[in-house]
């Protein structure tokens, strides 16, 4: 992956980085681009994925759901067949803010920067894959946008699963947090954020994970493969 010196914002060449700092006028606007290339430096890169250079193409893949109803499995589970970058929301804020506050202000920081993670490695050709909730059309909006300027292929994976299956599954991380977890979503917050759930209209893939998942696990691997493809057709 182009390494972080070389990191710049989207679409104004590789000396957008220090073009932005100087017209940044606003402290958040100068905090954004510090915690961008703050997160930039701090985040592994998937393992030997850059650019993508005729073996693919860049791909947007969004999970979207409550907590405890299996997105970081999949995530985790589709990165074994396909390098991706993963943005996970629940690491980027532990990053930024390492006794999250969950506050409104903190959210705006959290979010706004993966958002300008996501489409700085799309536009250098990256394969992403969004690990957040994203559970209401204002949340996903700026993701469908980003796609729309850049011409990425989007592919939006809703996760479901049974209450009680969601519960033991909670009450287990809780006691035996897996290896890479950085949730701190409990049961209270789990029942606090379903009524906050709207619908997902537009193409999108659900998945009961309880049911499990290999029909799309399969799907979205092999649309990572197909990018490439498919961009090079629509534009002939």
């Amino acid at each position: 992956m182009t390494g972080p010196g070389h990191w710049c914002s989207v679409g104004n060449g590789a000396g957008a980085k220090a073009d932005g700092r100087r017209r940044a006028s606003h402290p958040r606007e100068e905090q954004a681009l510090r915690d961008v290339e703050f997160l930039a430096q701090a985040l592994e890169p998937a393992g030997g994925l850059g650019p993508t250079q005729g073996t693919g193409g860049p791909l947007l893949v969004v999970l979207s759901g409550l907590p405890g109803t299996g997105k970081s499995y999949f995530a985790g589970e589709l990165t074994r067949l396909v390098p991706f970058q993963v943005l996970g929301s629940d690491q980027i804020r532990k990053l930024l803010a390492p006794k999250p506050r969950y506050i409104p202000s903190e959210h705006a920081r959290v979010f706004g920067s993966c958002h300008r993670l996501i489409e700085n490695y799309l536009a250098l050709g990256c394969r992403v894959l969004y690990d957040a909730t994203n559970l209401t059309k204002p949340s996903r909006r700026p993701l469908h946008r980003i796609c729309e300027r850049l011409a990425v292929p989007l592919a939006l994976v809703r996760f479901t699963a049974p209450r009680e299956t969601v519960r033991r599954r909670l009450a287990k991380r809780a006691v035996k947090p897996r290896p890479g977890d950085y949730s701190d979503a409990d049961w209270q917050i789990y029942c606090r954020l379903s009524s906050s759930e709207e619908p997902v209209s537009g193409p999108h893939y659900t998945v009961d994970s309880s049911a499990g998942f290999s029909s799309v696990l399969a799907e979205i691997a092999r649309l990572a493969g197909a990018a490439h493809a498919l961009r090079e057709r629509e534009r002939g």
